[in-house]
């Protein structure tokens, strides 16, 4: 496997931190837990950022929210989990500040419901008030849920509306959706994949990173294996062409 460079965690991060409930517009509540995984670079073996993942559950039965369920939810719905997972982000940078380290690279997921509303973008953008210059040097916003049918041109819109914003723009993507067809068209600098489902094998988790890697060849600059059962792949991912990935929250090294 990859010898991976620690790095000391930031002050008060935890794989889970703690969870936020909001109440959807329906008036059933949803859990928020955010996964705070560690991006590695694939080429120089080492941390580079950090990626603030948000988990949703229903709050009546625990239960995850599938992704027919999470693109089910409605524009205010997304708009406050999109907030609260800027709001960790930013208690991040502060803490960060606080023991006057630099900014970490953040990637902080954007629902593409929110970044398309100018109302919800707009607050979005002026949440960090104090902390704008923090962000448009440390935050990478990941567009999550792109329809398929999403336009060329309007993708290209939301991704040049947000660039000022931050870093850069991601986009998170199954193996041949929307982002991954358009991204260098709508100037997206990288994309996030994950394997479908929790319980893939090591051999299975193999097999996808080839085939989800040379189908995402050339598609953009960065292209991060997320949510990976083990630090063991990731020889695998780079050899498949990723540049970089992050493990599953809690997983580590593959049992001997």
């Amino acid at each position: 496997m990859i010898p991976v460079a620690e790095e000391q965690p930031p002050p008060g991060d935890a794989v889970f931190s703690q969870t936020e409930t909001i109440t959807r517009f329906d008036g059933r509540k949803l859990d928020i837990a955010f996964a705070v995984e560690p991006v590695v670079d694939l080429v120089r073996s080492a941390v580079a950022g950090y990626r603030i993942d948000p988990l949703l559950t229903d709050a009546a039965d625990g239960e995850p929210l599938a992704a027919a369920e999470r693109m089910g939810l409605l524009a205010s719905d997304m708009e406050r989990v999109d907030l609260a997972t800027l709001d960790r982000a930013l208690l991040r940078l502060e803490a960060r500040a606080d023991h006057g380290g630099d900014p970490p690279s953040l990637i902080v997921s954007i629902s593409f419901l929110s970044a398309s509303n100018q109302r919800a973008r707009g607050k979005l953008m002026e949440r960090p008030g104090p902390s704008r210059e923090a962000v448009r040097r440390s935050v990478i916003w990941a567009l999550t849920d792109v329809p398929d049918g999403a336009p060329a041109g309007r993708l290209a819109e939301i991704t040049a509306l947000l660039r000022p914003f931050g870093r850069a723009v991601f986009a998170e993507t199954r193996v041949n959706g929307a982002p991954m067809k358009l991204a260098r068209t709508a100037g997206i600098a990288g994309l996030l994949m994950q394997p479908a489902g929790a319980a893939l094998s090591m051999t299975d988790s193999a097999l996808w990173l080839l085939q989800a890697g040379r189908l995402a060849q050339r598609s953009a600059p960065a292209l991060i294996a997320a949510n990976l059962a083990a630090e063991d792949l990731f020889a695998m991912a780079g050899e498949a062409g990723f540049t970089h990935a992050t493990v599953r929250p809690g997983a580590g090294r593959a049992a001997a």
